[in-house]
């Protein structure tokens, strides 16, 4: 699956995916912006890794860093549970806009070109009812440790 926002460029992209010999039932693209694709309910379980090739450049217009902030509006929201792969040039200034950490980072070189393809774990949230008990579990853990910082207080100042 893909998706691609320029049309263009999705136009060679199902140009190169013909020639590499793959059809559309091998890997299906559709053309428009990442924050409207509704990508839960086309992966399967399993691994599933999300690639994504945003704009990057020396500047960034207000359009293009909107890509970004639309990038990492799909990915945590659409994509939790995946691994992800962010093309990039050199400018860190572009991955900030994502606001997620980086799980490892590949340099490399294209013509005169420095990249870099940075990797995103995006974890699954838990459920509500799991929610509600992790909190109940950390309310026990806290009203644990205050009791015993209260017995150790009374053992100390009781000689």
């Amino acid at each position: 699956m893909g998706n691609e926002m320029n049309s263009g460029a999705a136009y060679l992209a199902r140009q190169g995916i013909a020639s590499a010999g793959f059809t559309p039932q091998h890997i299906s693209l559709t053309v428009g912006n990442c924050r409207d694709w509704d990508f839960d309910t086309q992966y399967t379980q399993g691994r599933t890794i999300v690639v994504a090739n945003p704009p990057w450049g020396v500047r960034l217009n207000e359009q293009e860093e909107q890509s970004w902030m639309d990038l990492s509006e799909f990915l945590k929201t659409k994509c939790r549970g995946t691994e992800a792969w962010v093309l990039n040039g050199s400018d860190k200034t572009t991955t900030r806009l994502l606001r997620m950490k980086r799980t490892r980072m590949i340099p490399l070189q294209t013509g005169n070109l420095s990249l870099r393809w940075i990797q995103y774990h995006i974890f699954d949230k838990p459920p509500p009812a799991q929610r509600e008990e992790n909190e109940e579990l950390r309310s026990s853990f806290q009203d644990v440790e205050r009791q015993s910082k209260a017995r150790i207080q009374a053992d100390l100042y009781s000689d």
